[in-house]
């Protein structure tokens, strides 16, 4: 029973650490990518450095997010089937709890793994995926100062869109509407 519970004290602190650390990840992230904000505002940088070095750090915290998703579903696995293990009475039932506990971790942290860090970095247009034209099925991160367009005027204006995420829609527009 006292084994049990500092098990579980070790496992919480274990994952407040966890989120302090991801806390932090995130925010080093959002102080760079102001960093960077600034830089390309003040001509420092180019819009392509600044693209560059801005993809390279959303890559690093979609990464780093993953990591802390990895191990906290450990930890938290890890922490409901020693709970089960240790639920009197210890028998039969307790064991099948836990392989139960344990194999649906099992298929979270695969699920954790398989799963692609995102590549929105220098936009999508007519993003693909699960989920209808407005269900908001699929999750993203989005910047300050980025946009949103909804499926039906992505359609009406896919060829607009492609050009102003490759910075052209000046000659697009140009060559289309004028």
């Amino acid at each position: 029973e006292r084994e049990l519970q500092e098990f579980q004290q070790v496992a919480g602190a274990m994952q407040g650490l966890i989120s302090s650390i991801s806390n932090a990840q995130n925010a080093a992230t959002e102080n760079e990518l102001a960093n960077l904000e600034r830089a390309l505002e003040a001509g420092e940088i180019t819009r392509e450095e600044y693209e560059k070095k801005r993809k390279i750090a959303l890559r690093k915290q979609a990464e780093d997010q993953k990591q802390a998703a990895l191990l906290s579903a450990i930890v938290n696995t890890a922490s409901a089937v020693v709970g089960a293990l240790g639920t009197p009475p210890i028998g039969p039932f307790s064991i099948a709890m836990a392989a139960l506990i344990g194999a649906a971790g099992l298929i979270q942290i695969g699920s954790i793994i398989a799963t692609p860090v995102p590549q929105f970095a220098k936009g999508v247009v007519a993003l693909q995926g699960e989920g209808t034209g407005t269900s908001d099925s699929i999750s993203a991160k989005l910047s300050k100062g980025e946009s949103v367009i909804t499926a039906k005027e992505t359609s009406k204006h896919k060829g607009l869109l492609e050009a102003m995420n490759k910075g052209l829609a000046e000659k697009y527009i140009l060559s289309n509407y004028v």
